[in-house]
């Protein structure tokens, strides 16, 4: 299971790549499903809302939102805005050239939103969801199914609010991404795309990238893409040259291209194409490809950034906002053991209960102010200086990393108090994985007895009365060693952010925020979250 996989490198944000790699007794990861099996790009979520409220398990709003999600998705009139979507794409070339006002009007909120006010009396909204796939363990990615091109190529893609790029596996490369349990497809083909545009050293992507990128050089000569080449010589000197590195260690690099990413509408079979700068990553390396160890079982075809830099996805949607009437709002929820939830682009309707917290300024992260954290009601007792830099912001929500990270001195009282909760001998872990608190079932429990054991635990961050209760169900997660079934918890212990003005001295990562529905929300400039069953 990764630890810290998909966090873009930041000056002061790391994780210890030394403790990346999987337990060599590890049981196999489940054979991965045939191509038939795999979701399509535009995936029937209703199942997925139906155990939501079905579910004992899950909170009051939680029901309230499935149905009020469903019964708006699946109107006729979210359909006939696709039908008008779609028609007024093909008609404007599919780029969004088209004339806005067949699209808006109106004013009404179809595709849902905060029903609290805060539409204004805006134009037409829309939303896009797709299924995902993917779970914690064994392999630790969240993942969706999408198409880049024309005609569409699809690319498994690892989600990542944590990073802006997006990039896939582009020929030519070397290494291809090999992946022994995760399906992948074949790498992006420019020569197969009529949309596909080299991007020249005068695009503003290449002069000024975003920080998250390093432009490693650009060749102002550069030839256009030429169809039925596989767009370069060698692909290692043609047009602008980028390269990304990420907090494990992991990193990608080729050319910046220019194409369309196919986003699935919700309520309709239908898909509208938004124009994106991305990265055709001719040479992957550390998790992103096979390498040695474990890591050949996270490799995917790509990773899509849901940052807020200007390479995200968002930044790409509000761009043509007055042509795709999408808000520039992304939310998902995560499932818990078995994996699998979704994620949307656009409005959403806000649960009653759903508690948000403001956004702080950054370039790349979603950063928030974290106050406290609680564990079965009891405050962690450390000094205020270990939650870093509360006036600017000092946690961040991170899909693409697996576990929480805390600063270091953070971890030991937290675990205390977990421990005395449980009120079990703490399991020694047969690789002595720092960072891991894990307990054993016994002849008298079993591990689900030993998982109910579990406080909750509870952050508070910035706001009156905004509190994320972190359920045991949420936060740990079922394992094997060497026979033996154990129930974990892990937060790496990060760097010494908290010495950096600016950093992150906490980050709220996927194992965390799982059976959430966890909504990042630029245009208001906050984060929400309300707990939920997601699959």
């Amino acid at each position: 299971m990764r630890i810290n996989s998909r966090l873009a490198a930041h000056p002061a944000v790391s994780a210890h790549p030394a403790r990346s790699s999987r337990p060599d007794h590890a049981p196999p990861p489940p054979q991965p499903p045939s191509p038939s099996s795999i979701p399509v790009p535009k995936p029937d979520v209703s199942a997925a809302f139906a155990a939501s409220w079905n579910s004992p398990e899950n909170s009051s709003a939680g029901h309230a939102f499935g149905r009020h999600y469903l019964a708006l998705v699946e109107s006729d009139k979210a359909r006939h805005v696709a039908r008008m979507l779609m028609a007024e794409g093909e008609e404007g070339g599919g780029e969004g050239e088209g004339d806005d006002s067949r699209i808006g009007g109106g004013g009404e909120g179809v595709g849902g939103g905060n029903r609290g006010g805060n539409h204004r009396g805006r134009k037409l909204s829309i939303t896009s969801t797709a299924g995902l796939l993917g779970a914690t363990y064994p392999n630790g990615i969240y993942y969706v199914q999408l198409g880049i091109g024309t005609p569409p190529q699809t690319f498994n893609l690892d989600i990542d609010t944590g990073s802006n790029l997006l990039w896939v596996n582009c020929l030519p490369c070397n290494p291809c991404t090999l992946s022994k349990t995760l399906q992948t497809n074949p790498p992006f083909d420019s020569a197969k795309s009529t949309s596909a545009k080299l991007l020249q050293c005068s695009n503003k992507a290449c002069i000024n990238p975003d920080r998250t990128v390093k432009i490693r050089n650009c060749n102002v000569t550069a030839k256009p893409l030429s169809k039925g080449s596989d767009g370069g010589s060698d692909g290692e000197e043609d047009g602008c040259m980028y390269s990304v590195a990420y907090g494990d260690g992991s990193g990608t690099s080729g050319r910046l291209l220019a194409d369309v990413i196919h986003l699935p509408i919700s309520g309709s079979s239908r898909a509208f194409k938004v124009p994106i700068t991305f990265g055709c990553g001719n040479s992957q390396q550390g998790n992103f490809y096979n390498g040695l160890g474990w890591t050949y079982y996270q490799a995917l075809d790509g990773l899509i950034g849901l940052g807020r830099g200007t390479l995200s996805l968002l930044t790409a949607v509000g761009a043509y906002k007055e042509f795709f009437p999408i808000r520039q709002v992304v939310s998902h929820c995560l499932g818990g053991d078995g994996g699998g939830g979704w994620m949307t682009v656009g409005d959403i309707p806000i649960p009653s209960l759903m508690a948000f917290t403001p956004l702080q300024p950054d370039e790349t992260f979603y950063k928030v102010t974290l106050r406290k954290v609680f564990v079965g009601g009891v405050e962690v007792a450390v000094s205020p200086l270990q939650y870093g830099n509360v006036s600017h912001g000092n946690a961040i929500f991170d899909s693409g990393t697996t576990y929480t990270i805390m600063p270091p001195l953070f971890v030991p009282p937290l675990f205390h108090l977990i421990q005395t909760a449980v009120g079990l001998p703490r399991y020694a872990f047969s690789i002595g994985k720092e960072g891991s608190l894990c307990f054993s079932s016994t002849d008298e429990l079993t591990a689900e007895d030993v998982r109910n054991r579990f406080p909750h635990i509870n952050l508070q961050f910035e706001g009156r009365g905004v509190f994320m209760n972190v359920p045991p169900h949420t936060y740990t997660f079922k394992a094997m060693d060497e026979g033996v079934e154990i129930v974990c918890t892990q937060v790496v212990l990060g760097s010494d952010t908290i010495k950096a003005p600016n950093s992150p001295a906490f980050i709220i990562g996927a194992l965390w925020m799982r059976d959430f529905l966890v909504v990042h929300d630029q245009e208001e400039n906050r984060v929400g979250w309300a707990a939920m069953k997601c699959t």
